[in-house]
């Protein structure tokens, strides 16, 4: 799940498998991919699909040099000249 809170705002459910998924994703997200899925009872739900990597950080060498990316949305390291 992501740190920020409205997604914790949001009306959630937990399937059978454990799994959280929402019933409507956010209006404007574009730090990750929606999947529309149906529930054992018939109901839409949305889960978290891959994360975009909308939200990068530069990790440095002490020189300025640029040797990464860090998603903040999942904490995956990119190579330096990765872009969204």
């Amino acid at each position: 799940m992501s740190a920020d809170p409205g997604y914790e705002a949001r009306a959630w459910v937990r399937l059978g498998n454990g799994e959280r998924v929402f019933d409507a994703p956010p209006e404007t997200d574009d730090e990750y991919e929606w999947t529309e899925v149906s529930t054992a009872d018939g109901r839409v739900v949305h889960r978290f699909g891959r994360c975009l990597h909308a939200r990068l950080e530069p990790v440095t060498l002490t020189d300025g040099e640029v040797v990464a990316q860090l998603c903040l949305g999942c904490d995956e390291q990119l190579p330096a000249g990765w872009k969204p």
